[in-house]
This record gives C-alpha cells, sequence and structure tokens, in this order.
C-alpha cells in the first residue's frame, strides 16, 4: 500500500497519507512531507532529535506533528528521513527523528510548501486503515 496520494485541491497542495495505526500514519505523513518538499534520496541521516507533542485532539496532535517538521526544514534546514513514533491514549506524541541538515540545491526542491492549514485537516479510521487529509499553502 502506498502510504500517501496526491489529491485535487484548487489552488494549494493536498495529500492523503494513511497507516496501519496511528505511529505508522504519523511517520507516513511526515515522510510524505519530506517527500513532497524535495528529493532527499541520496542524504544519510547523521543527526538524531527526539520530540515530544501534546494536543487536545489527533487533528491537531496531526496540525503539531507537520507544523514542526516544517519549521525544521524551513527554519533549520533539516530534512528527516527515519521516524519513530509513538502516540499515546493522551493525544501525546514521542518521536525520534533521524535526518541530515543540508541546503537543497534548488534542482532538487520539489514544491514550496509555506505552512499546512487546518482546512479539511482529519485524522480517522475507515475499515481497520487510519488516514489524514492535509492542505499545505504552497
Amino acid at each position: 500500500m502506498k502510504y500517501y496520494e496526491l489529491i485535487d485541491h484548487t489552488a494549494d497542495l493536498g495529500i492523503r497519507v494513511s497507516g496501519k495505526n496511528l505511529s505508522t500514519l504519523f511517520s507516513n505523513a511526515g515522510h510524505a512531507l519530506f517527500d513532497l518538499m524535495a528529493d532527499n534520496s541520496a542524504l544519510v541521516a547523521d543527526r538524531q532529535k527526539e520530540l515530544r507533542l501534546r494536543a487536545d485532539d489527533l487533528d491537531e496532535l496531526m496540525f503539531l506533528w507537520i507544523r514542526t517538521l516544517l519549521a525544521e526544514f524551513v527554519c533549520e534546514s533539516w530534512m528527516y528521513m527515519h521516524f519513530d513514533v509513538s502516540i499515546t491514549q493522551q493525544r501525546s506524541l514521542w518521536a525520534l527523528l533521524r535526518g541530515h541538515k543540508t541546503v537543497m540545491p534548488q534542482h532538487l526542491l520539489r514544491n514550496d510548501l509555506k505552512a499546512i492549514t487546518y482546512h479539511e485537516l482529519h485524522v480517522s479510521m475507515r475499515d481497520n486503515v487510519w488516514t489524514t487529509q492535509l492542505i499545505f499553502d504552497v
């Protein structure tokens, strides 16, 4: 099963991400984000970072997760390739991120994602598969 797909959206960029459980869903959303932004296939992960987030519900937790990862790329030039994610019943996330600090050459950039939006954002389970829909300002 492919972990994400592009969805039609009028002006922005939208994706639908899936995973067999919440941890996989959040990990796949991280992979999708960085895949949308740039080709990182030649990078070697040489840094680890631990991340903890807490939210009132899964939609807000997904928003905070993607916003934090996007800020790491935009503000600090970090590309993450590996995500070990754990989600608790209390709507908390713990993740160990592994990646590489780089200034991506222009020809490797795919999309200039400005921000994630709350527009149509949702996390849900259907037929034993977790999904989320994410819309980005470009």
